[in-house]
């Protein structure tokens, strides 16, 4: 289970630049991991094109910390920024405002699909930038993450402190069918857990997840995710049962549902999970979760409930949620505060800042890739003729995040959205009836375009 520190820097680990499996997100905000199964995409070798956007980006951050005792923020940490021609931010000054000095400078290197190759750290040592640590993490063909190595500095070369290594190996049609986790402990590699996947027919997404730790006597099973369903629509999972190995027999623990729905007044894409207690045969409800994120990508809340004695009261120690002002056309917000749950002695709900981040300097960078074209598959327009609004779904195995832009048969832009977890929507209901063109582009500048008509 997550507690809200595990929360808070898991978004902090992506705004740096190492998401999951080292993706690059572009923007300052914080995006929660998701809470099914990772499940491992294929690959597809489509072709080069290229494109070329404006993108405005931050070059001063500031971030506060609430004191309670004074009712006020307080400035902790200034953060610069510079960025490559991409837009991608290849250093990092931070500022310790209280001892007035800079203290960390993190530098980034990524490769051609934007992911986060090498991230290096110095520390101030009396206005000198001394090699403290780094990051190195390597990929197969495939996009799979096969090495992720630490390091730090230690007598004028680096030191290999931690390194974990994955073998894939592959079945019919590019499918992961075995994943072997290695650890490195100083001399050679040693094999820590495996995970095992089960496809039915020519699915490109598994029915069965199956993780396993290596002991003294071999693999032994630890537990398993069975049932696997999608919604047809995104491929996002629909339900699960969680197993526990018990004996010699796997033993039903939980079973997950998800829904998603858009927010009508905000757009904003919200998933909802329900945890059920296996009792026997059995199924109790006791657990309820609700990620929140804004058409941009922007995190909004993630909220766990738990059933205490017939109430449903918030997990306050996994709970976070968040809200920004002044977002800038083309960027992120200016400024953006998070808030933990908490209940007053009498029982009742309530809200505590936690962080604030505010953003300045805003500069725009015309950004010119080499993307790639996605096949017509990867992209789900729905309904098609639409009224009103228009779901977009990005195929599972292709890409889970992309800007999506509509245009009208002159070339105007009329309506933009974000995709974030494979899924979104946009409302046309202010667009004449017409012909209009949609571009779909991920975050490696892959992009596609259909025609839909609005009636």
């Amino acid at each position: 289970m997550r507690n809200l520190h595990a929360i808070f820097m898991a978004g902090l680990l992506l705004c740096t630049g190492l998401g999951a499996e080292g993706q690059h997100i572009q923007n300052n905000s914080v995006k929660l991991p998701n809470t099914t199964p990772a499940l491992l995409p294929q690959a597809l070798n489509p072709q080069l094109r290229t494109t070329s956007t404006t993108i405005q980006v931050p070059q001063t951050e500031l971030e506060y910390s609430w004191s309670a005792a004074t009712a006020a923020w307080t400035p902790v940490y200034e953060k610069t920024y510079e960025y490559d021609n991409r837009g991608w931010p290849t250093q990092q000054i931070t500022k310790d405002l209280a001892e007035d000095k800079p203290s960390t400078l993190v530098m980034h290197m990524y490769d051609a699909q934007g992911r986060d190759t090498l991230l290096t750290v110095q520390e101030d040592a009396n206005g000198t930038w001394v090699n403290a640590s780094r990051i190195r993490t390597k990929y197969d063909a495939h996009g799979h993450l096969t090495y992720m190595g630490a390091f730090r500095w230690h007598n004028a070369a680096w030191q290999l402190v931690h390194a974990n290594r994955y073998t894939y190996t592959f079945g019919p049609g590019n499918r992961v069918e075995q994943v072997v986790k290695q650890l490195y402990s100083g001399t050679n590699w040693t094999d820590m857990s495996k995970e095992g996947f089960t496809y039915t027919g020519n699915s490109a997404l598994p029915g069965t997840k199956t993780e396993y730790i290596n002991t003294e006597i071999g693999w032994m099973p630890t537990q398993r995710f069975v049932n696997i369903t999608y919604v047809p629509e995104n491929q996002r999972e629909q339900s699960y049962t969680k197993q526990s190995w018990v004996g010699a027999a796997w033993q039903n623990v939980s079973m997950h549902t998800f829904t998603y729905t858009t927010n009508s007044t905000t757009f904003a894409n919200i998933t909802e999970e329900e945890v059920y207690r296996y009792t026997g045969t059995s199924t109790v409800l006791e657990r309820k979760i609700m990620e929140e994120y804004l058409p941009s990508g922007q995190f909004m809340q993630h909220k766990e409930e738990v059933l205490i004695n017939g109430r449903w009261l918030v997990d306050t120690e996994n709970s976070l949620m968040g809200f920004g002002v002044n977002e800038p056309q083309g960027g992120g917000f200016t400024e953006f505060t998070y808030q933990t749950f908490s209940y007053t002695p009498q029982g009742h709900l309530s809200y505590i800042n936690y962080k604030k981040h505010t953003y300045s300097n805003f500069v725009n960078i015309l950004v010119t890739s080499h993307g790639e074209e996605l096949p017509a598959t990867a992209v789900t327009l729905y309904p098609n003729p639409t009224k009103d609004m228009l779901h977009i779904s990005l195929h599972a195995t292709t890409a889970k995040e992309a800007a999506v832009s509509i245009y009208n048969l002159t070339g105007q832009k009329v309506a933009k959205t974000a995709i974030i977890h494979s899924e979104g929507t946009i409302n046309l209901s202010h667009l004449p009836s017409g012909i209009y063109v949609v571009n779909v582009k991920d975050n490696n500048s892959s992009s596609m375009t259909k025609k839909i008509v609005k009636q």
